[in-house]
């Protein structure tokens, strides 16, 4: 997470019906795709001690590793980068990149916003579910030449909550659905992945549900907790409490996380109310090794 969530067009986004149904999950995962989950942990853990310095190498094997295909996923704005795995339900699970690496310094943007440790995707290879499961980065990140036209820094800083951004992760979204022949959605998101994953879900009507780990889900609240610069050209995901109080949610985060406290999450749980529920775990960091207690909100509603 890097420095900088603006004002609210989101007041105009459409609400979610609270008629939606909860998630299911199956009741029992098959052998082979909970010994695959075990078997991962290892070589996730083992990558984790060691980081490529842009990221892009530790991708690749936390992708093979976790079964995915990498997909070019071409929107209106942006070219956006994933990894996919179809799975054999009408489910898919969206899990979105944090912000990477947007600021070098606190005043000196990155002119690559490419995370050197990809926490959401180290979720998404931990997955053990049936259902199709999507690593979608942010706008920028492990794009390069052509790829990265319009990748400018007000993208990853000011902008990195921008309509324009949450619209070509919707649209990367319904691209994925058609690829897998899924019908319903449930959203995951990193860090500032988590506010996204919010304010994508707010313009959607298929989401049945959503978790965030360390997720930034009020941007005003976090740039005056840390004393920087507004996200003056994003959208704040606190201004949507409303529009997902009808999808079943989980907020996750660590009481060591110095980077998006606990408080960040639970004043948004309140604000949406019983659709929201809110946890911390000891001991955990901002961009620490979430992939091994990601199993139990897997199971949740």
């Amino acid at each position: 997470m890097s420095y900088g969530p603006e004002h609210s067009h989101a007041a105009s986004l459409p609400c979610r019906p609270a008629h939606l149904p909860g998630i299911v999950f199956p009741p029992h995962l098959r052998i082979r795709r909970l010994l695959a989950g075990m078997l991962l942990l290892v070589p996730l853990l083992s990558l984790t001690a060691c980081v490529h310095p842009d990221g892009r190498e530790m991708e690749k094997a936390l992708a093979a590793a976790g079964g995915f295909r990498s997909v070019r996923l071409a929107t209106e704005t942006f070219i956006l980068h994933g990894q996919l795995r179809p799975g054999e339900t009408d489910i898919l699970r969206v899990y979105i990149e944090g912000d990477g690496r947007a600021w070098l310094s606190r005043t000196r943007p990155s002119a690559d916003p490419t995370p050197g440790n990809p926490v959401a995707l180290r979720l998404a290879a931990s997955d053990p579910s049936l259902d199709s499961v999507l690593y979608l980065a942010r706008p920028c990140q492990y794009v390069s030449g052509g790829d990265r036209r319009n990748c400018a820094p007000r993208w990853w800083t000011s902008a990195r909550l921008a309509p324009e951004v949450i619209d070509s992760i919707n649209a990367a979204v319904d691209q994925a659905k058609a690829r897998t022949r899924a019908t319903r959605v449930a959203l995951f998101g990193y860090s500032g992945g988590g506010g996204a994953a919010v304010l994508a879900a707010a313009r959607r009507r298929d989401v049945i549900f959503m978790a965030t780990v360390a997720g930034n889900l009020h941007s005003a609240a976090w740039t005056r907790h840390h004393g920087v610069s507004p996200l003056s050209a994003s959208l704040d995901p606190f201004d949507c409490t409303a529009a997902v109080a009808g999808i079943p949610q989980q907020h996750i985060s660590g009481d060591r996380d110095d980077i998006v406290p606990p408080v960040i999450s639970q004043g948004f749980c309140a604000a949406v109310g019983a659709a929201a529920q809110c946890r911390t775990l000891p001991g955990m960091t901002h961009g620490g090794a979430w992939e091994r207690v990601w199993r139990a909100p897997l199971t949740l509603p």
